[in-house]
């Protein structure tokens, strides 16, 4: 998304090379399969929640990051419609 809202030099350059590492990682990367391995299904739901807040919290003060403000300052539950 960032790269159709910017479009510049830059941008393109830079997720063309997260891509291109991406496919290149993917053709190289060994096929083992590991089958014995099971994980429990809170392993799943502590991963989805530490997104989450994490996403929430970058969400939050992108305008300290990037300059851009996405959600208002005040507004808490800023991820209710």
């Amino acid at each position: 998304m960032h790269l159709l809202s910017t479009g510049d030099l830059r941008s393109i350059i830079l997720f063309l090379s997260f891509a291109a590492y991406s496919i290149i990682d993917l053709i190289f990367t060994k096929k083992t399969a590991r089958n014995e391995i099971s994980y429990s299904i809170a392993n799943d739901i502590v991963v989805i929640v530490v997104g989450l807040v994490l996403y929430s919290i970058i969400l939050y003060f992108h305008e300290y990051v990037s300059g851009v403000q996405i959600v208002e300052r005040g507004n808490l539950l800023f991820f209710l419609p």
